[in-house]
């Protein structure tokens, strides 16, 4: 195809202007501003210096190490004193960016100033593989949040806190609207698990496995289900944890190795996001270690009546993952 010289010209100038400005100064470019969003500086706070800039819901940041009197293991836990902005927000929400280690995982609790526990989170961190979890906490009577660390924290590799404000959003009657919005565009992170089978004029939607379970580089995870009849044509949807782009799981059916599966890729200023440099490949690898969306298209004429199976397998090179919530459409 032979474009306009005029194009070709407003092109080569558009590519020589930004390479000019990330070549000598980025301060030509505008800024997204996050003034109720912050990425804690974790050298700073580890070595008991002053954090030098909080958005202003944070009153202070501080941490102490003890020994847990139950267990008698050395704990660290990093204090967050939190300012009651009642007008701008009703949670906070914490991401919190976990190595993998076999101590027992780290936990984030709420509690106002006469001791009394409000909040508790399930247990964060994996044993096999580097994870990020996000937490919503209700800041209804919370006055400062903890975040306990095994040993010294060295395991925390990252910490984005937030918060949240509720607005009102038009969407379709029939249709309600994502309880909440990630602010990296990850729909894994506002995913609910479906409880039940449901129809939607053709499509028929039914999850699989709504648990998590680890899935190994090399190794075969199956997954059997059973159909009243083949679909047309059918999706399977899952989220994944430690997924590299560049080395994605592949799925087979009944047999049948599927082509690549796709997936929702979040922004990339997501803290979530890390480059890896793994000892079996020898290759920088981007991984995100949070939870991701991806989807695998199924052909007509691959799913059966009766028993399927669907076998999940990992690139060698791959670290460690887990998935979760896998769900099926089918298209009648």
């Amino acid at each position: 195809m032979n474009l306009p010289q005029s194009i070709l010209k407003t092109a080569l100038l558009t590519a020589l202007g930004w390479s000019s400005m990330l070549g000598d100064s980025c301060a030509q470019l505008a800024t997204h501003t996050t003034p109720f969003t912050t990425q804690i500086d974790l050298g700073t706070l580890m070595a008991g210096r002053a954090q030098t800039s909080l958005p202003l819901w944070i009153e202070n940041l501080s941490h102490h190490k003890y020994r847990d009197d139950t267990t008698g293991l050395h704990r660290t836990a990093i204090r967050i004193r939190l300012r009651k902005l009642s007008s701008l927000t009703s949670h906070v929400e914490f991401r919190v960016g976990m190595e993998a280690g076999l101590e027992k995982p780290a936990v984030i609790t709420g509690w106002n100033e006469t001791g009394q526990q409000l909040f508790a989170s399930d247990a964060i961190g994996s044993a096999s593989s580097q994870i990020t979890e996000v937490v919503r906490i209700p800041m209804d009577g919370v006055d400062y949040v903890e975040l306990d660390l095994p040993k010294d924290g060295s395991r925390l590799t990252s910490l984005l806190a937030t918060i949240l404000k509720k607005s009102q959003v038009l969407h379709p009657v029939d249709f309600p609207p994502a309880s909440v919005s990630d602010p990296f565009g990850n729909p894994a992170a506002a995913s609910t698990v479906q409880d039940q089978d449901k129809r939607l004029w053709t499509r028929i939607s039914a999850m699989l496995d709504a648990e998590s379970f680890r899935l190994l580089p090399t190794g075969n995870q199956p997954l059997q289900f059973t159909l009243a009849k083949p679909p047309r044509y059918a999706m399977v949807c899952f989220e994944m944890r430690n997924i590299s782009p560049e080395l994605p799981p592949t799925i087979g059916v009944n047999g049948t190795l599927l082509p690549g599966v796709s997936l929702t890729m979040p922004d990339l200023a997501d803290p979530g996001w890390s480059l890896r440099n793994l000892e079996a490949s020898k290759v920088e690898h981007l991984y995100y270690s949070g939870w991701i969306r991806l989807q695998q298209a199924i052909p007509a004429g691959v799913l059966a009546k009766g028993e399927n199976e669907l076998l999940f397998s990992s690139p060698s090179q791959a670290e460690p993952a887990e998935i979760r919530r896998v769900e099926i459409q089918l298209k009648y």
